[in-house]
């Protein structure tokens, strides 16, 4: 997989930049797909992805769409407390449901006809609504999470309305392509968008089972929190456990140099880096006190990049490019040991008293016989 996720990480990561070097990792959106093969399914979109949802409305695909997006729900108006309509006859009745049905017609128009939009972006649409949106040829697009509603308006430049009023010109957003796409089975509305001001990109994955969308949703995420660190410092160090082994062996060669218990706490130091490349050799199915011993010997040869060969043994970490951040590394290093000084510094423990009433008394002499038949 790494063949087919890494170049698509690397076209979302660089899509997305700023032209001052920021980059968002919420930029980076993925949307899972069940069925299909993640290497043939898996593709980059330049913009978001609404992926199990459909629009509500007739039309199914715009070009050019100006985009109106609310928080509140397009429907009908509800009091807020509960009252009782006396209607005597049946002109009243259609006269009190059109009353309702002018006012939602007059709103829809003048979004859609007055503020040209075409798409409206809800978390919820009533049927009056649809009923209207559909006469003026609109869109209706469902957004039920906020989350994804926030998305989709950053991804169009619009600004989220708490209010179903006509939005400004400035409150509008813009997608050069909005359509509904059946994948697979799962229908998804997704929002192209080409403009490079507009950076959201979103890689939509497939695959057979839940479980491997979800590996596959955590690596992607991983890869871009690794893009973030190298814009951020691009050096990079051997990986394998091979940058833990070297600093554990140039600790333990430091440590001899050191009186008294500074001798103790460097030279436990240089243990606790031995974690690593031990963890990397339980997982490999090695036995690990041997290979910890055979690699710390490795690197007092002189070998700097012997790393943990997850097939068994050790191999040059650079030559098989593994690598590691540096960035990563540094700051890992610098929070173990401010929560291991935290730790000691703790000259006080607090008890906590355990949950319930009071303890039972003791039993008095007349208690004895209680429980007897």
């Amino acid at each position: 997989l790494e063949e087919i996720l890494a170049p698509l990480v690397a076209q979302a990561c660089i899509s997305v930049l700023s032209p001052a070097g920021a980059f968002n990792v919420e930029s980076v959106r993925v949307a899972k797909v069940p069925g299909g093969s993640v290497i043939e399914g898996s593709k980059l979109i330049r913009g978001a992805v609404l992926a199990g949802t459909g629009v509500e409305s007739g039309v199914e695909k715009v070009e050019k769409a100006v985009v109106a997006a609310y928080t509140c729900d397009v429907d009908t108006s509800e009091s807020e407390t509960k009252g009782t309509v006396l209607l005597t006859s049946a002109d009243q009745l259609m006269g009190y449901t059109r009353g309702e049905e002018d006012a939602m017609e007059a709103k829809i128009k003048s979004i859609v006809v007055d503020g040209g939009v075409n798409v409206i972006l809800a978390p919820k649409f009533g049927e009056v609504a649809l009923h209207y949106i559909d006469k003026y040829k609109a869109m209706a697009v469902a957004c039920p999470s906020k989350f994804d509603l926030r998305r989709v308006a950053k991804t169009c430049g619009a600004v989220v309305l708490a209010k179903l009023d006509l939005p400004t010109r400035e409150e509008l957003g813009k997608c050069d392509a909005i359509v509904v796409e059946e994948i697979g089975s799962t229908p998804c509305v997704v929002f192209r968008q080409n403009n490079p001001a507009a950076r959201v990109a979103t890689i939509l994955i497939r695959a057979a089972t839940r479980n491997t969308l979800d590996d596959v949703d955590r690596a992607i995420e991983n890869a871009t929190n690794v893009f973030r660190c190298y814009l951020r410092d691009p050096r990079m160090l051997p990986g394998a456990g091979a940058a833990e082994a070297q600093l554990a062996t140039h600790l333990a060669k430091h440590a001899s140099t050191l009186p008294g218990l500074q001798q103790y706490a460097v030279g436990k130091f240089a243990e606790a880096l031995k974690v690593v490349p031990r963890t990397l050799i339980e997982n490999a199915g090695a036995n690990s006190t041997d290979g910890v011993a055979d690699l710390i010997a490795a690197h007092n040869r002189g070998d700097k990049n012997a790393g943990v060969n997850p097939e068994g043994g050790f191999y040059d970490a650079a030559e098989a490019g593994v690598f590691d951040s540096y960035y990563c590394k540094v700051w890992a290093l610098r929070y173990a040991t401010e929560a291991a000084l935290t730790a000691m510094r703790v000259d006080q423990i607090i008890m906590a008293k355990t949950a319930g009433g009071p303890n039972p008394r003791d039993m008095m002499p007349g208690d004895y016989g209680d429980d007897a038949p």
